[in-house]
């Protein structure tokens, strides 16, 4: 076997392994956790290790300490109740009662829900299509061996995964969201832009 293969394939139990140990951005929990390090290859790949003597050579000086994706916490927004005033922001001026529904909210505060939602299917999407892209070329190999089976069934669980993410929220864009904002009495054209 190539040196080149044995990388490939040493790249490819390494990606199993993460994995397998976890979802991507998972974050570490507890102080027993080991560091890990990562890097990319020229194709692409990234391989991770929490042994920093597993590095290959040619990646030692560009290898880092692996980061979990930050993962933004929604924003609690306060809301007003039924038949309430709205609060209008500091320095902005007070809403007239047709600017605002049942809840206080105005026709930006819909658009923002509308707009967070599409932005994470985009993001979802965009995920999903490069780890189809890696599942796929799992598939150019040949004859698999038990790593490579394992790596498939735990890509396709991600795969199937993030396929549900995408279908909950292209649910929530055309039946929850609209029917949220008829019920708090706002109007059908303030869920578009």
């Amino acid at each position: 076997m190539t040196r080149a293969g044995v990388l490939g394939r040493t790249a490819w139990v390494i990606m199993a392994v993460w994995l397998l140990a976890g979802l991507p951005g998972t974050p570490v929990v507890g102080s027993t956790a080991a560091a890990m390090y990562q890097w990319t290859t020229p194709d692409g790949t990234i391989g991770l290790t929490d042994d920093p003597g597993r590095i290959p050579d040619q990646y030692r000086h560009t290898a880092k300490p692996y980061q979990a994706p930050e993962v933004q916490p929604p924003v609690n927004r306060p809301t007003a109740k039924a038949g309430a005033p709205a609060v209008p922001a500091p320095g902005a001026a007070a809403p007239s009662e047709t600017e605002v529904d049942q809840n206080g909210h105005d026709r930006a505060w819909w658009q923002t829900q509308v707009r967070d939602l599409t932005d994470q299917r985009a993001d979802l999407v965009k995920e999903r299509n490069e780890l189809e892209q890696k599942f796929n070329q799992l598939h150019y190999f040949g004859r698999e061996t038990t790593e490579e089976l394992n790596l498939q069934q735990a890509m396709q669980a991600q795969l199937d995964d993030l396929t549900n993410k995408i279908n909950t929220i292209d649910h929530q864009l055309t039946a929850s969201l609209p029917d949220e904002a008829r019920r708090a009495g706002a109007p059908p054209g303030w869920l578009r832009n």
